[in-house]
This record gives structure tokens, sequence and C-alpha cells, in this order.
């Protein structure tokens, strides 16, 4: 339901003004000088990119960044699916044919089914155990499809045929030769803020690109502490690292390593994740760091299975440091301004909660952690092409690169009279000395994966060789 301009004005006095908010500017302007806002449905949607896989041994895993004009392969399928799944009903908060969520080693799409139990079948990283309802792929965890060009919820899956891509039909199983295409979009839908109230009974809204709040839930459980989560190792404090309708997992552990007194590594992971209050969470690792959402009634309509929260198209962090726009959770501190999400690891219950926050934000705290907000990336198409690359280029060594690194260039090719290092697409050295090495100091560069491109000219200046490469840095 749109809100009144009064309302929406008492909406951001009690959420602190525009800048706390991060709403679209222009369209919060037009409500408070009662102009009538765009329709939803005439905001643009923009396709980032398109995800194609080929169901057989050795099948290609691509992606394009020009609508399906030209694709790269950045992996490739290792096991084949021949069935699909049956979900829980938290499935339900998703479209059938679209994709239900990603996380560090999977992504998951819902089959339309005639049944009533919600199907799946999903793509998998390196190493997840076998399963015939998997795409079983040899790309690693918490890389390229699953994080940088994770899909968003509700992506839209087709069947790739000879002259044109259907939709994935309805009761689909996956078929030796299947082509399946995912089209990636930047949703009309896509809120630009969802922000919580982190006690029980605590409101759950989201703003959307017109600048109306919207109610998605309510609080039954909030934020007491912090666990050990899969796939949180240093992946940045308020990374979001998975989104899908049983969980959405937020990581609390810096990007850096941390050592003790005795320089032994201290813990590496931490974080939460928000569930709905509706499904069955026995076997949960750490109940304290679980904020369960349950559903409301929808403005003229029923209760939903779970809270609409869980099927919102909001990508995952991208994980890649030259990305300036990713999505990221924010906190309140004892109802203080918005600031990043504090750097907390390890398992972190609720009597240690309060000690353990004062410690990383180094003052006292009163409430704690007041209220959260989850802010979607808004990354650039330029930004995915550069993605595409850092997928496909071939990993430089095995393991992390640490400190000072040489990255040397001596046989790239033949005519070769100088060679220029790029690192992520800037000049960072040229030298006609052979051997062609550069000596690269990844102290200062962020943790996380950079692409190294190599030119080798010959005396004119003309390219004779061009290399690519990934490099993962690891300080």
């Amino acid at each position: 339901m749109r809100s009144s301009t009064a309302e929406f004005a008492r909406a951001l006095v009690r959420l602190g003004g525009l800048a706390r908010l991060g709403c679209a500017a222009g369209a919060i302007t037009a409500l408070l000088a009662g102009a009538a806002p765009a329709r939803a449905q005439d905001l643009p949607i923009v396709e980032t990119h398109r995800i194609r896989l080929a169901n057989q041994p050795g099948g290609a895993v691509e992606v394009s960044v020009d609508a399906g004009r030209s694709w790269q392969k950045i992996g490739q399928i290792t096991r084949p699916a021949s069935v699909s799944a049956a979900g829980g009903k938290a499935l339900e908060a998703i479209m059938p044919a679209t994709i239900a969520g990603s996380d560090s080693d999977s992504v998951t799409i819902r089959v339309p089914t005639t049944l009533a139990t919600p199907r799946w079948v999903r793509i998998a990283a390196v190493g997840a155990s076998p399963n015939s309802a998997a795409f079983q792929t040899d790309i690693p965890a918490g890389d390229s499809i699953f994080r940088a060009l994770a899909p968003p919820p509700g992506s839209r899956v087709l069947l790739a045929k000879e002259l044109h891509d259907d939709p994935l039909p309805t009761n689909y199983l996956p078929h030796s030769g299947d082509r399946v295409v995912i089209i990636c979009e930047r949703s009309a839908e896509t809120p630009t803020s969802v922000f919580l109230e982190n006690r029980a009974g605590g409101q759950v809204m989201m703003v959307t690109p017109l600048g109306e709040e919207r109610p998605l839930g309510r609080v039954r459980q909030p934020l007491r502490g912090i666990g050990r989560y899969s796939g949180t190792e240093r992946a940045g404090q308020g990374a979001v690292i998975g989104y899908e309708p049983a969980a959405i997992t937020v990581s609390t552990a810096g990007p850096m390593r941390k050592l003790d007194s005795n320089d032994r590594p201290l813990d590496d992971a931490g974080g939460f994740v928000i569930q709905p209050a509706e499904s069955d969470l026995k076997g949960a690792t750490h109940p304290d760091s679980q904020i369960l959402i349950e559903a409301i009634p929808g403005a003229g309509h029923g209760k939903p299975s779970v809270s609409l929260l869980f099927g919102l198209p909001i990508p995952l962090t991208s994980g890649v440091p030259l990305d300036a726009a990713q999505t990221r959770v924010e906190v309140r501190i004892d109802g203080g301004d918005w600031q990043p999400m504090p750097d907390l690891r390890g398992g972190i219950d609720a009597t240690d909660f309060h000690a353990a926050l004062e410690k990383a934000i180094g003052k006292p705290v009163n409430e704690g952690i007041t209220h959260l907000r989850i802010v979607p990336g808004t990354t650039s198409l330029t930004s995915f092409q550069y993605f595409v690359r850092l997928a496909a280029a071939p990993r430089a060594a095995k393991g992390v690169q640490r400190g000072r690194v040489t990255i040397t260039a001596n046989t790239i090719g033949s005519g070769i009279a100088f060679v220029s290092f790029y690192l992520d697409g800037t000049l960072a050295k040229v030298t006609n000395q052979s051997p062609f090495a550069w000596d690269w100091d990844t102290t200062h560069a962020a943790n996380g994966p950079h692409l190294i491109e190599i030119r080798g000219a010959d005396d004119r200046g003309s390219i004779v060789n061009t290399v690519m490469t990934k490099v993962v840095v690891d300080n």
C-alpha cells in the first residue's frame, strides 16, 4: 500500500532521514513535493548477465554479458543432474521456474510442479556431496556463480532450444544434453533497503525504488550472538554470502587474518542467519545467532507461508575488492547512526555478546545492536564484465598470495621487446629486461581476487601476446 506524503515524512523522521534510509533520493523528493511517482512497472529492468550450462559430463558452464550474443566459458559440468528433489515450504516464497536462492556452494532452482510439495534442482560447487538433483560443476565454492556472478532470487530459468529458449516446463526433470539458461536482472522489485528492529516483535520493512515503505514481517527472535557458519571465513563484515528461502547468511568476520599475542591464528569465521520462524529449525548450530522472522498478512492478501523477505531479488555480496557497490548489512548500536557491521568472530553466546561488541567497537554498549539494515548492491554493468573476466582467468598458483610476490612472464611469446603488467586494469609496471618480472607487494592490495593482465609487445609497440591470470590476496 502506498504511503501518503505525511506518513512517509514521519517515517523519514523516525528512521533518521534520507542518508540513513539509503532510498532513491529522486523518488523521495517527488513524494515529499506531492508529485505522483512512477509506477513500479515503469521502472527499468536491467539485465546484468546470463548463465548457461550443458547438462552432460564436460558440458560447458558459460556466462554472457551481452544478452546471449557471446559466451565465456568459466567451468564445466562434472556430474549431470537427472532428477528433481522435494523442498520445504520456504520454497513457496519464490515463483516456480526461477532461482530460489544462492549461497557459497550452490544455486537452487525452483522447478514447476503439479505436486503439493515444492521441487528443486541445484547447481553445485566442486566438492559437494553427490546428488542426482544437482548439476555438479568444477567451479570452487565462493567463486563466480557462487558469489560475484550468483543469480539473485527470482531470476528466470529457461530451457534452451535450437531456435529459442522456453520457460522451464512443469514437472521438469533434467535430461542429458539439456541446456539451462538463467537470466540475471536488476529487478524493479529490488528494494533500496530492508531494515529490521532487533527485538522481539520488531518490524521488518523494505523501502522500494519508489521510496515506499512496505512491511515484510515481524521479528520473533532477535540477534543475540554470533556463530561459526561455513563460508563466513574472512568474507567481510556485513557480507551477504547466502540468500535463500530458508536462510539468509551474513558474515561478521572481517577480511583480514588476526593473530593472538603468540602469533597464532584467531577465529576466521563468524556470522548469523536470518530464517523463517515457520520453518523447522531443529539441529541449528547456534540458536543465539539466528534471527527468526514470522510472516504477516499482506494488504488485501492472506498470510504467506514465510515472510516476503525471503523472496526478495537481493544479490549476494560480490566479494571483489574493486566493487564499490556491493550488497552490505549495516547496524545501529544503541539506536545510534547506521554504521558498518563490527568485526565479530567465533561462537559468541548471548551472555558474552555485549562484551564482544564493546571490544569490537572500542566503547561501552548499553542496548547492543538495536537495528539491522540490508542495502542491496547496485554493481555497474562494467563491473559484471570484469567479474566474467575474473571467473574465466586461470589461477596463477595454488593457494593464496601474501606479502611480496614475483610475477614472471619470461615465456609469453617470441619477438617480445617489453612487457606491461596490469593489476585490475591499471598499469603496474613496464619492463624490457628479461626475464620479464614484476615484484608485487600485495600488502598494498585488498584481500580477495585480483586480475593480472600481462601484455607482451615487440620493439614497435605492437601487442604480440596477452595473458590473463587470477590471484587471490590473503594478507
